[in-house]
């Protein structure tokens, strides 16, 4: 038979399908397919080449803000928040990498606060279990979970090792966790108290250590003075206690005496049994040792030297220096009773602040012997619904120092001497 109608398939009177010229319409449809296949190639070759984002750490930074200090837990698993600042890069041009969270020894968590509109630049606030640190096991690296976008637009999620990420943030991990674990697992048994030399009053405080570890404690001296043979510093055993003395400096005494007298907490200085100090933590007295402490404050003051103060005169003023229409200006003329000779402070600086921001009273001061003197003060107030306060409305700040210890107090002023200086004035 002829191989003749291979060449003319499609002529008339061509074989049937089926026969030996079904070989043909095969033949046809892989050449096609080549085709396309070869257009495709050359395509993909004209298309530019995606360039994965490279990513380089430009700054990290771990610190404690007072955002991150956690409610303390007695008997919890230690654990301590921290926040780590991250600002990275990326190469080549058109690359980007967005930090989404932290990975590490001891991270149990970690989420990205609002930093700002730049999105290379972020603060990750990181929960830590704090059992590494504390153990004082050598901190690893941390690591970077990053989303990055290639330079054909295409995103990935990427996890990347920062070196030397250890050396920065381990010391503010652990110095954390110590804090932490203090602020919980010590506590003030009891404390006693009496009065000191000069403005400061001496307590010895049993403090308890429920850490679940040895640990080193040293009284932080607040006072701020020569170093206390007593206080030193102590390694307390897991659940043993120990006495420390602590000195509270007394900044003014006054009559009665105030409730924050006497501090809420102590802190100290605390780090593993052993070494040296790593954080400072505060620890909570209750009420009954503040009541403690604030009686020996009352002891150390005693009564308030004898200073009699009163209102003689009160003269509005032409002040150009006030700025609001109601705003007076009284020139006051105080009597200071004789008594011991010593200085005595009238009006406060530093004390409340009228509308147009000046101090209630200007200072004064008056030196007290054993005749009366007279001393001037101005006092700042304005016009209101009544154009005169009633007596015993207005005090007036006074304070002396006698033996070392500063002693505040206030005076009330003549209501009836008040109004009738503001009453023409304010009407």
């Amino acid at each position: 038979m002829s191989d003749d109608w291979l060449v003319d398939l499609d002529r008339p009177g061509s074989p049937p399908p089926g026969g030996p010229a079904g070989t043909r319409p095969r033949a046809r449809v892989a050449a096609l397919a080549l085709a396309v296949v070869a257009v495709l190639a050359v395509g993909l070759l004209a298309l530019p080449r995606a360039e994965p984002a490279v990513v380089e750490v430009r700054r990290l930074s771990a610190a404690v803000l007072p955002g991150d200090v956690p409610p303390v837990v007695a008997g919890a698993v230690p654990g301590a928040t921290l926040t780590v600042s991250v600002s990275v890069g990326t190469r080549p041009a058109g690359t980007t990498a967005v930090v989404t969270g932290l990975l590490g020894p001891g991270v149990v968590g970690s989420r990205v606060l609002t930093a700002g509109a730049d999105p290379a630049a972020r603060a990750v606030q990181v929960s830590l279990d704090c059992r590494p640190y504390l153990a004082g096991a050598p901190a690893g690296d941390l690591r970077l979970v990053l989303r990055t976008t290639d330079t054909a637009g295409h995103r990935a999620t990427v996890r990347q090792t920062v070196d030397g990420s250890a050396r920065s943030v381990g010391p503010v991990a652990r110095q954390a966790c110590w804090s932490a674990a203090a602020g919980a697992g010590l506590t003030v048994d009891r404390v006693t108290a009496d009065p000191g030399d000069g403005r400061r009053v001496d307590a010895v405080v049993v403090l308890r250590n429920g850490t679940g570890r040895d640990v080193t404690v040293t009284a932080a001296d607040v006072a701020d003075v020569d170093t206390l043979p007593a206080a030193g510093t102590r390694v307390l055993a897991a659940g043993a206690q120990a006495g420390l003395t602590v000195r509270l400096p007394v900044a003014r005494c006054t009559s009665p005496v105030p409730d924050d007298a006497a501090p809420a907490s102590l802190a100290w200085a605390v780090g593993p049994a052993g070494g040296a100090p790593v954080a400072f933590a505060d620890v909570r007295l209750d009420a009954r040792q503040q009541a403690t402490l604030r009686s020996a404050v009352g002891r150390l003051c005693g009564e308030p030297p004898a200073v009699a103060v009163d209102l003689v005169s009160a003269r509005v003023l032409d002040d150009p220096l006030v700025v609001d229409p109601r705003g007076r200006s009284v020139l006051l003329r105080l009597r200071v009773a004789p008594g011991e000779r010593r200085l005595v402070e009238l009006g406060d600086h530093t004390g409340g602040l009228t509308a147009d921001a000046r101090p209630a009273f200007t200072g004064a001061t008056a030196q007290v012997g054993r005749a009366p003197v007279v001393a001037e003060l101005v006092w700042h107030t304005r016009c209101g619904g009544r154009p005169w306060p009633p007596s015993g409305a207005v005090v007036l700040p006074v304070r002396t120092t006698v033996g070392g210890r500063t002693y505040a107090w206030s005076v009330p002023l003549d209501g009836q001497v008040l109004g009738a200086a503001l009453r023409p004035s304010c009407t």
